[in-house]
C-alpha cells in the first residue's frame, strides 16, 4: 500500500508529518520519500540518509539508476528542518528528493560535503548558497508557484522513483 500525503508548514515547526505519524502509528509506516521542491531545474538531487542498503530504497542508489536518471546524491544535510527529518526522529527510513539546475547541484553537493566535514564556508560560498535559483522556489519566494514547475522534471523524478521502488518491490 502506498499513501501520498501532503504536509505543510515545516518551516514554522508546525509539522503535519508528526501528527500524521502519531495518528497512523509508527508501526504502520515502512518508508517515506519526501518530495521537496521537485519541479524546478534539470537535475534530480537526493539525500540518501544512510539508506543505500535499505530493502525498499536501495535500488534508487544503484549506479545504473543514478546514471540513467542523472541523480546527484549526498548522504546527509548538515542541518535539519524538513518533514523527512520528522520521520528520522521516529526511526522511519526515508530520503529527501529535490531538483535543481545542474550547476547549482554541483555547487550544492560540494558545499554541503564541506560543511559535513566540519569545514567552515567562506562568506562568498554562503552568499552563493543563499542566492541559488532553486532556493527561490521555497517559502513564498518568487518561484514558489505552479508556473515554476516543469512537468518534464516532475515526470523525470516520478520515473526514477517508480522504476527504483517497483524493482525493489519485485526483487529485480
Amino acid at each position: 500500500n502506498v499513501e501520498i500525503v501532503f504536509f505543510d508548514r515545516e518551516e514554522d515547526a508546525d509539522h503535519g508529518s508528526s501528527a500524521y505519524i502519531q495518528s497512523t502509528g509508527r508501526e504502520n509506516i515502512d518508508t517515506m520519500v519526501n518530495l521537496d521542491m521537485c519541479g524546478y531545474g534539470n537535475r534530480i538531487f537526493t539525500v540518501a540518509k544512510g539508506n543505500r542498503e535499505n530493502r525498499r530504497l536501495g535500488t534508487l542508489f544503484s549506479g545504473k539508476m543514478l546514471e540513467k536518471h542523472a541523480v546527484g546524491v549526498i548522504e546527509r544535510l548538515p542541518f535539519r528542518f524538513g518533514d523527512d527529518d520528522t520521520f528520522d526522529g521516529f526511526g522511519i527510513p526515508n530520503i529527501a528528493v529535490t531538483a535543481m539546475p545542474e550547476e547549482e547541484l554541483l555547487f550544492t553537493a560540494a558545499f554541503l560535503k564541506k560543511l559535513q566535514k566540519g569545514e567552515t564556508a567562506s562568506p562568498e560560498e554562503l552568499q552563493r548558497y543563499r542566492g541559488l535559483g532553486y532556493s527561490q522556489t521555497m517559502h513564498n519566494a518568487p518561484l514558489d508557484c505552479v508556473d515554476a514547475v516543469s512537468p518534464e522534471m516532475m515526470c523525470r523524478v516520478a520515473s526514477w522513483l517508480f522504476e527504483g521502488l517497483l524493482s525493489s518491490e519485485h526483487g529485480s
